[in-house]
């Protein structure tokens, strides 16, 4: 069975998460152990701001890169075909849309 892939938007500004997210969204990310993320620093300044599960080293923060191609992809999807849920970061906003994360 494959995990799912959740595209968690990020912060626009100075702002507490609670203030601005769904608490759903809150709750499912700081579940997750698996990232593919824009840029790692600010990413993982997010993710510190959401109180996550684990410590933030334990988590697996794969950047995404400019242009990935096909191969890359498929590396940073693996561990979703491999039944672990997964979240993707843009550095500002919602990924997928302006983003290198479109392509996944």
């Amino acid at each position: 069975m494959s995990g799912t892939v959740y595209l968690v938007p990020n912060l626009l500004g100075t702002v507490a998460p609670e203030d601005v997210l769904p608490a759903r969204t809150i709750a499912i990310a700081r579940g997750l152990a698996h990232w593919i993320v824009e840029t790692p620093k600010p990413a993982r300044a997010f993710l510190k701001s959401l109180a996550p599960q684990r410590p933030i080293a334990e988590l697996a923060i794969a950047e995404i890169g400019e242009h990935p191609d096909a191969e890359r992809l498929r590396t940073l999807l693996a561990p979703a075909h491999a039944g672990a849920d997964l979240g993707v970061l843009s550095d500002a906003g919602c990924p997928g849309i302006a983003d290198p994360g479109a392509a996944l």
